[in-house]
């Protein structure tokens, strides 16, 4: 069919207040119905009329009362849910987001319980226009206010602050998610796994999106760059993630010219500065060894980035990105950030053994730190990225099967 006949097909942008943590699923569905030979994806501002739109789940009240009024005014328009987070279901708790253990499941009901009773709004900046208020009103909020922060307190002091504030927004997700859930005609994910359940939740077919990966961009990353036999992590550190991060680092402990490498620019100690310029410098002249190489024997074995786009301003880089589960009880992986990894020119790696999708049969996974480190220390840079290159040709041949599935799963929806 050619382009100009082809279906449009709309992706809503606007519904989150970044777009920081969803712009890899945009790059994903662009790329994947970039196949399609019957259908042109667009992003879209607002909601489009009697078309089809995807939307990747994040609401409020707001949007889902305008999804409400398009739908009734304008029939034939479709929404598809664009899933992002596990939906877990319990008998005693009924459909959460990401609650894997019995503690998890009794914050988000605890804080759904708080916000029933307006106690969470002084956190989710329900009182901005405080000083607009008459002075009854005021002091209410006031009181109320103080109120919130007796009731949280405790939360706080039991699960830590990063959990609470997490649970926060996945529990105002919950609400909004479970006024939307009527709407939808399909649900489809990157992940199989996190589709469980949607189906029941939502009254819909369910259709896994395949993730492919970009070969040439991922080569075209590494180009020019200097690599070290060394690991990093990127983004948001939970208290779990802050535990494992600093066993890592425990590890540079074992090796003390690697600590001191780390240290080599540090003004606060020229003692140590010292002690590392006359090692390093006695082993980059010995005929034992090839000096171009000579860094990585100094290199920290770890480093942590708030952002992978960080480490781009690096004169060396880390060779491999590290996925910590974000929770000692989370059992799945990061597709779209191994995805993300491979193309910004690194080589990713799994702490942990995940089967929740395809992409984790072409990717290394350890069981434990010291294993990790091991291989990191050891393994021949250019060799490695020729095998994972091997191993993206092999998986995307896998993801062209499966979007033919997805297509047509697809069709027979609209």
């Amino acid at each position: 069919m050619p382009k100009d006949k082809k279906r449009v097909i709309y992706l809503l942008v606007t519904n989150h207040s970044s777009l920081k943590g969803c712009w890899e699923q945009y790059v994903i569905t662009k790329r994947t119905f970039s196949y399609a030979e019957d259908f042109n994806l667009k992003l879209t501002a607002t909601i489009v009329p009697n078309e089809i739109n995807i939307i990747i789940e994040e609401f409020n009240d707001q949007l889902v009362t305008w999804m409400k009024y398009v739908k009734k005014k304008h029939p034939k328009t479709k929404y598809i849910l664009y899933v992002t987070e596990y939906l877990t279901p319990n008998l005693l708790f009924g459909f959460q987001l990401n609650t894997f253990s019995l503690r998890e499941k009794m914050l988000h009901t605890s804080i759904a319980f708080l916000t029933s009773l307006g106690l969470t709004k002084k956190f989710t900046g329900g009182s901005k226009s405080y000083f607009k208020k008459s002075l009854p009103k005021r002091v209410f909020f006031k009181l109320r206010n103080h109120l919130s922060t007796l009731s949280v307190l405790p939360i706080i002091k039991l699960c830590g602050q990063d959990s609470f504030w997490n649970a926060l927004m996945l529990t105002r997700r919950e609400k909004s998610l479970n006024k939307a859930k009527s709407l939808f005609s399909l649900c489809i994910s990157t992940t199989e796994a996190v589709l469980y359940s949607y189906d029941r939740f939502c009254n819909s077919q369910l259709a896994y999106l395949p993730v492919f990966i970009d070969t040439e961009k991922a080569k075209n990353s590494r180009k020019g760059r200097y690599y070290d036999n060394s690991s990093f992590f990127s983004g948001r550190i939970s208290s779990y993630r802050s535990k494992i991060i600093d066993k890592i680092v425990e590890l540079d402990e074992a090796f003390p010219l690697k600590k001191l490498g780390a240290h080599k620019k540090s003004r606060s100690s020229i003692h140590q500065n010292g002690l590392y310029i006359d090692s390093y410098n006695k082993l980059k002249n010995s005929p034992a060894i090839d000096s171009d190489k000579c860094d990585s024997f100094f290199s920290p074995l770890f480093n942590c980035f708030d952002s992978i786009y960080e480490i781009d301003k690096e004169v060396k880089t880390p060779v491999f990105e590290i996925y910590i589960p974000q929770l000692k009880s989370w059992p799945y992986s990061s597709p779209n950030r191994t995805m993300l990894s491979i193309e910004k020119g690194y080589i990713p790696v799994n702490l942990g053994k995940f089967e929740d999708h395809d992409i984790n049969k072409y990717t290394l996974q350890f069981d434990d730190i010291y294993e990790l480190s091991s291989h990191v220390n050891s393994i021949d840079i250019n060799e490695s990225f020729e095998e994972l290159d091997n191993k993206i040709t092999e998986y995307n041949k896998e993801q062209a099967f499966r979007f033919t599935e997805f297509i047509k799963i697809f069709k027979s929806v609209l």
